[in-house]
């Protein structure tokens, strides 16, 4: 069975700017979720980025592990997330 959390979306650009609609290198390279690059020549790279879903796990986790945990400690506990809704257990 493929993992889906494996993929990734690779934009290939030919300039940095962005024109019209277009997005260019640099906008691309801004954005929160980029991961890396392949240049092939001076004027075709290949973007790597992640699927935002994996941003927000991270980003969720983070925030569960560093700021609730610390908080509530053994009363905070995590039942299951899925791709839109963390679940957890009210602190008591």
């Amino acid at each position: 069975m493929e993992n889906v959390d494996n993929r990734c979306d690779i934009k290939l650009v030919t300039h940095w700017e962005s024109i019209k609609r277009s997005r260019g290198a640099n906008a691309l390279i801004a954005r929160p979720n980029f991961k890396n690059c392949s240049i092939f020549s001076e004027n075709f790279v290949a973007i790597h980025i992640d699927k935002l879903r994996n941003l927000l796990k991270t980003i969720f986790y983070k925030f569960f592990y560093d700021v609730i945990e610390k908080e509530y400690g053994s009363n905070a506990s995590l039942l299951y997330t899925d791709t839109e809704s963390p679940n957890h257990k009210d602190f008591d």
